[in-house]
């Protein structure tokens, strides 16, 4: 693990499990891009992952914040086309997921987006996560931009009090709608 100013640079391991140091408070951009790694786990103390970090990361299945994580803010394609990932636990303490964060991880099967700072989910940020069926939303999300959630397996949604907005195509092509006016037939809001 490369490290400088506490910010994750570059991983050049071998391992496949991928634990980063106390300490680290960013993974930069591209840092980890396409490798070969199969599960993370992070620190407390990181606050940020930068765009395209764990672009194209097509073993990663699981990655884990420490239970007592700070992780504010998950960048732009941060994820994107992660294929394998199944299994994602996110920060309490999360307030922005970037589009496209987690585009296309065709395998990420469900999201605990309760975060009480988390208050809007980016366009594109979960779409064509194929098998996404599952979503948990926190009382404080209010906007929901478009193409969000666009071709998932979403069977049903439970949205909290402040929901405000939700965009176009937010959930097209999902598990339930066959067209705009089923969309919602089944869903409480």
């Amino acid at each position: 693990v490369i490290v400088y100013n506490n910010i994750l640079l570059k991983y050049a391991g071998e391992s496949k499990d991928l634990v980063i140091p106390e300490g680290v408070i960013d993974v930069s951009a591209n840092a980890l891009q396409n490798s070969d790694i199969e599960t993370v786990s992070i620190p407390s103390t990181l606050k940020a992952i930068e765009e395209s970090a764990f672009e194209g990361c097509k073993n990663l299945k699981t990655f884990v914040c420490d239970e007592n994580s700070s992780l504010e803010i998950i960048h732009k394609n941060a994820f994107k086309d992660c294929v394998a990932l199944e299994e994602i636990s996110l920060s309490k303490t999360l307030n922005t997921i970037a589009e496209y964060a987690f585009y296309g991880c065709v395998n990420l099967k469900q999201i605990d987006l309760s975060s009480d700072y988390l208050t809007e989910v980016s366009q594109y940020a979960f779409a064509n996560c194929n098998d996404l069926s599952n979503v948990t939303f926190g009382d404080s999300i209010s906007i929901i931009n478009d193409y969000a959630f666009y071709q998932t397996s979403i069977k049903s949604v439970k949205f909290g009090d402040s929901i405000k907005s939700i965009g176009n195509y937010a959930f097209a092509n999902v598990g339930i709608a066959k067209n705009k006016h089923e969309l919602f037939e089944n869903w409480e809001v």
